[in-house]
């Protein structure tokens, strides 16, 4: 079962591929004119080149930030490669470029602006009194304390000039057409890459309100810096969301369907600590046996979102082995049960590999290998314990980022 789970991912991962979801989404679209293409985040030089091969010599000049080792040459486009998770020297190069970029725009010209995940880390330009320093350090602080995606990215708009909006006001009056793949539940166009080219949904008292509830520190000049309200409405951005979660797991549904399986779609908006999460998988089978059940057996329950992590030890691992390893000692006296969970970016955490994928007997095999479950999870070192039992999935660099991918297989 753990080859047909694998087999399901990587034909899931292969349809929801940026370049192929971004063509079909032009394809959908008239644009007329010549544009400026900006592209920011893991999948960035697939959308750049899904849009150059769309349009070709319409596109007068592009501008491809990434992260390190995602970046692919497209045309004769300008490459930056920068820091991801947190943002680093090169996220303010590239914060420059595009800051210039946006400031010789004149009415006339469009930029075509393609955001995937991770472009928040990916390019800035503090607010004044703001280093990249302080941006690293609160981003961490509150990534360590398990805050969800849209805590960190209003915290993280209010201490930039480019974000929240703000890049749209520095493009004007120039237009912005913004393609968007959502790996923020609810599509909240404001929160995607921090809402470089939205309206933001968010206040400055909201993201020191954050800063209190998650009990960071911050000097005078932070909460200064934080209080300049980033814009509430934009008259010059068109955007398309061209794909989210939601579509990974109807996706995921037809190709379960395809391998003889009943697919069970639970949730798109899987959230909370991925340890606490795991423990509603023994409901999940319960629910799916249960003689009023409607649910013919076998089945492969599907759930997508993104859950958090709150980092006490100092180990290696991410959310999804997180949930897998915790899965593990959830399901370990059930039968027939085999769980796998992924990032659909390819990597999960501070580890090289996307999730792993746990069934009944791992937790005994742990034991056999002479590591605790609930040691390793109580540090944090999921990757290292899962590796032992070759639990792990390794799907490289995937060029797509929709959020993570639960399934949990359910045999009579």
């Amino acid at each position: 079962m753990h080859d047909l789970l694998r087999k399901i991912i990587e034909e899931s991962l292969a349809k929801v591929k940026a370049d192929r979801l971004l063509s079909l989404a032009l394809e959908k679209e008239f644009l007329t004119g010549e544009f400026h293409l900006v592209a920011i985040g893991k999948a960035a030089s697939a959308m750049a080149k899904a849009a150059h091969d769309h349009l070709g010599e319409k596109i007068i000049n592009g501008l491809i930030i990434a992260p390190y080792g995602y970046a692919n040459p497209v045309h004769n486009f300008t490459i930056y490669e920068a820091g991801h998770p947190y943002p680093d020297d090169n996220s303010l190069l590239a914060g420059q470029a595009l800051a210039a970029l946006a400031k010789q725009l004149k009415r006339k010209d469009q930029l075509l602006l393609l955001i995937s995940g991770g472009a928040s880390a990916l390019v800035e330009i503090p607010r004044p009194d703001v280093s990249i320093f302080d941006i690293i350090n609160i981003t961490r602080q509150l990534q360590l304390a398990g805050a969800d995606v849209i805590e960190l990215n209003t915290v993280r708009k209010h201490l930039s000039l480019i974000k929240g909006g703000q890049l749209a006001e520095l493009v004007a009056p120039a237009n912005i057409f913004s393609f968007l793949l959502s790996d923020v539940a609810g599509d909240r166009a404001d929160t995607i890459g921090s809402g470089l080219a939205a309206p933001d949904n968010t206040t400055s008292q909201a993201a020191l309100n954050i800063l209190d509830q998650f009990r960071i520190e911050v000097e005078p000049q932070i909460i200064k810096a934080i209080k300049p309200e980033t814009p509430v409405k934009l008259r010059n951005v068109v955007q398309r969301i061209i794909a989210n979660n939601e579509l990974f797991c109807q996706i995921t549904a037809e190709i379960i369907m395809e391998k003889g399986y009943i697919p069970w779609l639970i949730t798109t908006e899987m959230q909370g600590e991925a340890k606490t999460y795991a423990r509603i998988i023994p409901d999940i089978v319960k629910n799916a046996r249960s003689p009023k059940s409607r649910i013919n057996l076998p089945c492969i329950a599907i759930c997508g979102g993104e859950t958090t992590v709150k980092v006490a030890g100092k180990g290696k691992g991410g959310r999804n082995q997180e949930l897998a390893l915790a899965a593990a000692i959830a399901i370990r006296n059930l039968k027939n049960v085999t769980v796998a969970t992924i990032a659909s970016d390819g990597k999960d955490g501070n580890s090289q590999f996307a999730g792993a994928i746990v069934d009944t007997n791992s937790y005994d095999r742990l034991l056999s290998t002479g590591t605790s479950p609930e040691t390793a999870l109580s540090n944090n070192d999921s990757s290292t314990a899962l590796s032992k039992i070759d639990a792990t999935i390794d799907t490289g660099i995937t060029g797509t980022n929709l959020n993570d991918l639960l399934l949990v297989l359910i045999e009579k």
